[in-house]
């Protein structure tokens, strides 16, 4: 398995994450912030299913903007997968005619669209020999942090979010787990700020990732860039060999 955190963005720092996406095998996107920012043309006709963890802005900007980039060459659905409180706040206020057109009410040429498909907690979803499993996490609006898991390695990707415990409960019970990716956006001065619009900051994530209680990589990102070098110091200071940050566009395979 290959995950790529894409680049978020950034004009004066590439490592800097205002939008979120992650890409896996390729054809797989993790949130879709950055996607038509940090992909080339054929390299976003290669995306072929797209994961919105929730339904704020910089984890789902870049998903209208490249079906409008390649919506009239693509010859296979462009699925889109979300718990119910996301798939309605993309079709209301996002493809409703009105922000963006609605591209699943109309076909290209080759006699296809996007289509949403509605996951539910804990449902064990397939794409080829990839299985997704979205556990709710505890963050502003409904959200979901997910475990991937391909042949023998399995990762969590944290999502949004604040302390929470079921995703790390079942992380823990999956075998072969590999890496952690999980969110830290404030610095530890701002714990408090973290905590209230559910986040993490260097002091939170190391509590939630010792609810892990396995030896392996914790890559963080998710970091506000008005905070990027504090952050980055304090993921440091930790001490801990096993977390550091992690870097745009470089593929951790697993």
């Amino acid at each position: 398995m290959k995950i790529q955190l894409l680049s978020g963005g950034g004009s004066n720092n590439p490592r800097e994450q205002y939008l979120t996406s992650f890409l896996v095998d390729d054809s797989v996107a993790i949130d879709a912030g950055s996607l038509p920012l940090s992909l080339n043309r054929d390299r976003q006709l290669a995306v072929r299913h797209v994961f919105i963890t929730h339904s704020h802005l910089d984890h789902l900007a870049g998903l209208p903007l490249m079906l409008d980039n390649i919506f009239t060459d693509i010859n296979q659905v462009i699925w889109v997968y979300a718990i119910e409180e996301t798939v309605d706040a993309l079709q209301k206020h996002i493809f409703n005619n009105v922000i963006w057109p609605d591209f699943t009410s109309f076909k290209n040429s080759n006699d296809v669209n996007l289509q949403f498909k509605t996951i539910l907690p804990n449902e064990v979803l397939r794409i080829d020999d990839l299985e997704i499993v979205a556990i709710p996490v505890n963050h502003t609006v409904p959200s979901v942090g997910l475990i991937l898991k391909k042949e023998d390695a399995a990762v969590v990707i944290s999502g949004d979010t604040s302390n929470t415990d079921a995703l790390w409960q079942a992380a823990k019970e999956t075998d072969a787990l590999k890496a952690a990716f999980i969110e830290c956006s404030y610095p530890n001065r701002l714990t408090d700020l973290a905590y209230r619009y559910g986040h993490l900051s260097p002091e939170l994530l190391l509590k939630e990732y010792r609810k892990l209680e396995k030896s392996i990589p914790c890559l963080a990102y998710h970091v506000k860039p008005a905070y990027f070098d504090e952050v980055t110091k304090q993921l440091a200071n930790l001490q801990d060999e096993k977390i550091f940050l992690a870097e745009p566009n470089i593929t951790y395979e697993f």
